[in-house]
């Protein structure tokens, strides 16, 4: 890695990294509705970019429902919840409740 591409402010690694710490700070402002609302805008624009990508009447389900579990996978790993979720839905957790 060449250390003036670290220095330089055009390079996308500095792009990113303001931009996260830029939208991390704001949405501590932000009620959960509309954060709620812009995951969702993301995520049609995804679906919508991988329908034009594929362009076939067969895959439109199929591609729905990719994006929706990996929409999922992303939300639970966001929120930190996906371990949970799948140890409680295993049958591993059942002795623990009796």
């Amino acid at each position: 890695c060449d250390f003036k591409a670290l220095i330089n402010p055009n390079t996308s690694l500095w792009v990113y990294i303001l931009f996260g710490v830029w939208l991390e700070s704001f949405s501590f402002w932000f009620d959960n509705k509309i954060v709620v609302q812009i995951c969702e805008h993301i995520f049609i624009k995804l679906l919508k970019k991988s329908k034009t990508v594929v362009r076939t009447k067969k895959t439109s389900g199929c591609l729905t429902i990719f994006v929706a579990n990996l929409r999922l996978c992303y939300l639970d790993n966001f929120l930190g919840l996906f371990p949970y979720i799948f140890t409680i839905s295993s049958l591993l957790t059942l002795p623990l409740y009796f």
